[in-house]
């Protein structure tokens, strides 16, 4: 079973909703969907959660929210946290119910409107938790901004230990220019970037092209912070290095696959070598790297 926080106002479509739900889904080995998905108590949620490490893990754009719920279920298996961790996935409405990846010019608001309603939740329920710390995938990352921030203006505010952005859909100057605030709020902040990675190679300049006709003031070209990776290095903040080298082919869905597999666990420790070094997970079982790269970080 996984704890998930559902920002959404319906399956499908993409509505933001009016609260956050919390949520138990269990996932079915055998065919891999969603066998189960009730509601979580709220107290029952706050049990949970009292002195544990949390984990809040964003999935990204486009992503129903039944692959939402099975990629996260799945991957969350392939973290190597001890008990003193708690995951909580995020489900938002990254995604239309019809325009599907023709709907992303938009979405970033409604990112950020996800991020507005998170961070009060939290403020609110996550009392005498030991520490919060947040992963995202693609898009998510500007929800998981966005979510800082806003922590960061709560009356009290609400500190954050670690944050960590996998293939980053946001502009690669966002942690010194528009969300400055957030990356200063933060403990340590992780990065994975990708050259390899062909959806922020096309769609986020042309996804920026549109967002610029439709909101004044916002960037036309700009680099995607999870393919070149930051614009500035912040030295105080930023743990180890975050370019996979182009030899694993790592595209923007290895991160965080959509179809649960059978991956086995990597060893621990996960850093990123040197380029020309040969990827260390074995076949195709990229998310089982990237969860160990996670695990890595924050543990």
């Amino acid at each position: 079973m996984t704890y998930f926080l559902n920002l959404r106002n319906r399956p499908g479509g993409d509505e933001v909703g009016d609260s956050v739900l919390p949520r138990q889904v269990t996932i079915d080995p055998a065919t891999g969907n969603v066998a189960s998905d009730q509601p979580l108590p709220l107290a029952d949620l706050q049990t949970k959660l009292l002195g544990k490490n949390v984990l809040l893990a964003i999935h990204g754009f486009n992503v129903p929210q039944a692959a939402g719920y099975q990629s996260l279920s799945h991957w969350s298996t392939l973290l190597q946290l001890d008990e003193t961790w708690v995951f909580l996935g995020i489900i938002w409405p990254g995604n239309s119910s019809w325009l599907g990846p023709l709907c992303y010019p938009g979405e970033g608001r409604h990112a950020m409107q996800c991020g507005d309603l998170l961070a009060p939740f939290i403020g609110a329920n996550f009392v005498g938790v030991n520490s919060i710390s947040l992963v995202s995938h693609s898009l998510g990352g500007r929800l998981l901004l966005e979510t800082v921030k806003s922590l960061s203006q709560l009356n009290p505010p609400v500190a954050v230990r670690q944050v960590a952005l996998m293939a980053g859909a946001v502009n690669h100057d966002c942690l010194t220019a528009e969300y400055a605030a957030a990356a200063n709020w933060t403990g340590k902040i992780s990065l994975l970037a990708s050259m390899q990675d062909e959806v922020l190679a096309k769609a986020f300049p042309a996804g920026n092209v549109f967002e610029g006709i439709i909101d004044a003031g916002h960037p036309w070209f700009q680099s995607a912070l999870g393919r070149s990776g930051p614009k500035t290095i912040l030295a105080n903040k930023s743990i180890g290095g975050f370019q996979v080298p182009d030899e694993w082919k790592f595209g923007h869905g290895s991160y965080l696959e959509m179809v649960p597999a059978a991956d086995p666990a990597v060893l621990l420790p996960q850093d990123l070598p040197p380029v020309g070094s040969q990827p260390p997970y074995p076949g195709q079982c990229t998310s089982s790297w990237s969860a160990a790269f996670i695990s890595s970080r924050f543990r």
